[in-house]
């Protein structure tokens, strides 16, 4: 008999806002009361609430297929995704604060094709133990429910999709960022450079980061793109999340240069304008023996024509003088 087979944590998806129901499997959710002045309510759930405050709100859900579908609702705590952004945990894993605050008003809804519905619950902050300032993240998950499947001997594919909720305790808010280290290789097989990043948020708020490697070469003539060479200078940008107490890595890959030496300068953007800067790295790029070969073979053609023009020239010589002796 086949063991259930869960989809991955696919509310990982949710990492930029966008404008409609976040979807998955034709079931859909989101916000049903988002505010005007925030655009990332349209897809989060967001609150500012103090120990012991309750909030009121409502879970749209949607069922964007042509079928009755059956749901099953739960919140849940967030867990770090390689990303450096997050993943809800799942079902049957403890909960201890954002999974653990929220209450719906129920758990199991049946929807018939393309309706939707609004479900109410409530997020109530604990007086005590009280939680530590700062952010919280989960979310509520939507659980499409399958039965059992007589011809495979199990259940079927569950599908599942979560709408993202970011809970701030208000206090004193830290943002802080620290570049762990920058770290540089050079696969020989791939024929590929790779500069690794690893930041930690060691505040108490996520944060929105921007990680910007420069590559420029210390060797001027690397400027020239022959046989593969690659113009620099080279920048590359990625933005993240980064969680609270959650630390990441992000990887850049550029096609190896020929030789020469490089430097790297990494920056990470943050906050309100925060910058950190790592000290520059000095990537030494062997001789490649693409260029190797180039050099031999343009030592074999120069050597070659001069042979040939010497050869010729020694010929001219030779006749010219021939040429007299007969006159």
């Amino acid at each position: 008999m086949k063991k259930t087979i869960l989809c991955l944590l696919l509310s990982g998806i949710l990492l930029a806002p966008i404008a409609h129901a976040i979807d998955y499997g034709g079931v859909g959710g989101r916000p049903a009361n988002p505010k005007p002045e925030d655009p990332r309510t349209e897809n989060w759930f967001i609150y500012t609430l103090n120990p012991g405050e309750s909030q009121t709100d409502e879970l749209l859900v949607q069922n964007n297929t042509d079928e009755t579908v059956n749901l099953l609702l739960y919140p849940a705590d967030s867990t770090p995704s390689t990303d450096g952004g997050f993943a809800l945990k799942q079902m049957v894993e403890p909960r201890e604060a954002v999974g653990k605050w929220v209450q719906l008003s129920e758990d199991k809804i049946t929807l018939t094709a393309r309706e939707q519905k609004s479900v109410p619950f409530t997020v109530t902050i604990p007086s005590e133990p009280k939680p530590d300032v700062g952010e919280h993240t989960g979310g509520i998950l939507i659980q499409r429910v399958e039965p059992p499947s007589p011809t495979a001997g199990g259940f079927r594919l569950l599908t599942r999709v979560g709408v993202r909720m970011y809970v701030t305790i208000p206090g004193a808010i830290q943002e802080a960022l620290q570049i762990e280290n920058v770290k540089t290789e050079v696969d020989e097989v791939r024929n590929v450079v790779i500069v690794t990043t690893s930041i930690k948020n060691t505040g108490n708020v996520s944060e929105n980061v921007q990680v910007k490697n420069e590559i420029s070469s210390l060797s001027p003539w690397l400027m020239a793109s022959v046989l593969g060479a690659t113009p620099f200078p080279l920048v590359n940008e990625k933005s993240l999340q980064v969680l609270r107490d959650n630390a990441l890595s992000t990887r850049f890959e550029f096609p190896k240069p020929l030789w020469g030496k490089l430097n790297v300068q990494t920056q990470i953007l943050y906050g309100n304008g925060q910058v950190l800067t790592a000290d520059p790295l000095t990537i030494n790029v062997p001789l490649s023996w693409k260029l190797i070969i180039l050099l031999a073979f343009f030592a074999a053609f120069v050597a070659s024509m001069t042979g040939l023009l010497a050869l010729k020239k020694y010929g001219y010589a030779t006749a010219k003088k021939s040429s007299k002796k007969r006159l």
